[in-house]
């Protein structure tokens, strides 16, 4: 084998070459072909290309497979390095006796327990199977947790004690020396932040069971910057490119007003600069005009979004003569509000009665909705421009409630 000076194969990040690797060890070793008396390892054909160490650009490295390398629970130390034999030996461990106790279940009384509990994690939200796995699990509290979702281990100890419904959740006592007691050392290796994300998911359990969203948590008055030309304004982008800049405009009691600065056209980077600078343009224009009349202008946003594409897009001092101007909401609900499934757009408008008029509101599907809308099938492009300006005049709405909402405290 040779030694690369400077260069090392990946480990923790390559969990699942590993794990691979050592399901083929335990393979040969099952049919007696395991090499006698020899390190257990294997190799990978890397996809770099590395002409300086071999002309094709393409080389082997092989991984130990009983060398201490990843980081994993352990009860006494918090973290222990274990090998992939071992991380694979655990893994395989558990599902063979879940495989061999639902192989032995007949529907009889006496069946024994599944090994396993359903436990929810971020993977199940992107999962066909999702609606029907919810149905199984019924009031598993993994299930209705999703922001500041816990861990597989965080849930299991959970469930060593007594803890696995929604409302078994929502009325845990996190203060109860004995629970800690017991809890605690299941969840070491997360040291401080263990208790600290078991009281947020009771809190989130408890708002889950009275059907609220969001939950004040900061007394008086919410100080919002106020002005008499007010702009909520939202981007829409795609490929990359941000193709839409949208801008409500509430001047004084007058009726808000849609303003999109939008290219249904290629975007290159220079066209996409152009596309923002006409936006930035129409801004100044905007402030210019009320400041000569002598009124006070604000620009909202929800999140850093709009902001750092607009510096990425014209450089970071584009818009340095307009931050005083522009005032970011999100923080301001992240300071005052406890919300139970996250501070994003779409879950928190609703709760200040906005609704989308789209039944199908969603950041990700109106990227589906551009690729129609540049197309040259001219009445389906029509059809899903319209819904994408419908959609984003909707974005900055329900911003504006929001910001109503703030002032006048409405959940």
């Amino acid at each position: 084998m040779r030694e690369a000076t400077g260069l090392a194969p990946l480990a923790a990040e390559r969990i699942d070459d590993y794990l691979q690797l050592a399901h083929y060890w335990r393979m040969l070793e099952a049919c007696g072909r395991a090499p006698a008396e020899t390190p257990a390892r294997g190799f990978i054909i890397g996809s770099d290309d590395l002409p300086d160490l071999d002309p094709s650009g393409h080389v082997l490295v092989w991984y130990d497979l009983d060398t201490p390398l990843f980081a994993t629970f352990s009860r006494r130390q918090g973290k222990a390095k274990r090998t992939a034999l071992e991380r694979y030996d655990f893994e395989f461990g558990i599902r063979h006796e879940i495989a061999t106790v639902a192989a032995s279940r007949t529907g009889a009384a006496d069946d024994p327990d599944p090994v396993v509990q359903p436990i929810f994690t971020d993977e199940c939200d992107y999962c066909p199977w999702y609606d029907y796995c919810l149905g199984v699990a019924g009031d598993t509290a993994s299930a209705h947790i999703k922001s500041g979702r816990l861990s597989i281990r965080e849930w299991r100890a959970l469930d060593q004690l007594g803890v696995s419904t929604l409302h078994e959740l929502a009325a845990l006592d996190t203060t109860d020396a004995t629970f800690r007691d017991a809890y605690m050392p299941e969840v070491a290796h997360l040291g401080a932040r263990a208790m600290d994300r078991l009281v947020a998911a009771v809190r989130r359990a408890g708002m889950v069971v009275r059907g609220e969203v969001l939950e004040r948590q900061t007394e008086g008055p919410i100080d919002l910057p106020a002005a008499e030309v007010e702009v909520d304004f939202d981007i829409e982008d795609a490929e990359g490119r941000v193709y839409l800049w949208g801008a409500l405009v509430r001047d004084g009691g007058a009726d808000p007003v849609y303003v999109p600065t939008v290219s249904w056209g290629p975007l290159d980077e220079e066209a996409e600069r152009r596309l923002a600078q006409r936006f930035l343009d129409w801004l100044r224009d905007l402030i210019a005009r009320a400041g000569s009349q002598g009124r006070t202008v604000r620009v909202y946003h929800y999140s850093a979004h709009e902001i750092s594409n607009l510096k990425r897009i014209l450089g970071p001092g584009a818009s340095g003569d307009l931050d005083g101007v522009f005032v970011d909401l999100l923080p301001v609900m992240q300071q005052h509000y406890f919300a139970v499934s996250g501070h994003g757009l779409k879950k928190v408008a609703p709760v200040f009665d906005f609704q989308w008029r789209d039944e199908e509101p969603s950041g990700l599907l109106s990227q589906l909705w551009y690729l129609e809308a540049i197309s040259e099938d001219e009445p389906a492009a029509s059809a899903a421009r319209t819904r994408i300006l419908a959609y984003n005049e909707d974005d900055v709405r329900a911003t504006a409630a929001i910001r109503d909402g703030l002032r006048h405290q409405a959940p």
